[in-house]
């Protein structure tokens, strides 16, 4: 009886830890800058076409045709999906893909958000501050800022 708890303890750290792999790696694949860019702008909830990624992007020729690229690896990490009710032939609609009760979580902050969201991110690093016992200096200085969740099931 002993054994089999250990083993299950042993399957839930092995599940834990290839969880959080993978949320590093959704991480840095949302960190690319095309990828953020896109990222961002579906961040509403809206679905938007590939030609209107595209054109709000505006993006060189080059990365035009790297766009799809990137919009599949979003897709494999299950960051964004397919809007199947409005892709028509070859024009492909995509969104945020937004779970209902997701086991993981990713935020990532570039610095014009900082900006943007002063106050609020500021009242998060305090809290980290109080936390962790150690104070954040050169808050003005920070460029981005990455918070990855993991949540049991």
């Amino acid at each position: 009886m002993t054994k089999k708890n250990h083993g299950l303890k042993g399957m839930v750290k092995l599940k834990d830890s290839l969880l959080r792999e993978h949320l590093t790696k959704a991480t840095k694949v949302a960190l690319h800058p095309i990828r953020r860019k896109v990222l961002k702008l579906l961040k509403d909830g809206s679905s938007l076409s590939t030609i209107d990624i595209i054109d709000r992007l505006d993006l060189n020729k080059e990365d035009r045709y790297n766009l799809y690229h990137h919009l599949t690896i979003l897709e494999n990490f299950n960051l964004i999906k397919k809007d199947t009710k409005l892709s028509i032939g070859k024009t492909q609609y995509y969104k945020i893909n937004k779970p209902k009760n997701p086991i993981m979580m990713a935020y990532s902050y570039d610095e014009d958000e900082i900006k943007e969201n002063k106050d609020e991110i500021s009242t998060i690093l305090d809290s980290l501050s109080k936390i962790e016992n150690h104070k954040i200096g050169n808050k003005d200085k920070i460029k981005s800022i990455e918070i990855n969740i993991l949540c049991k099931k």
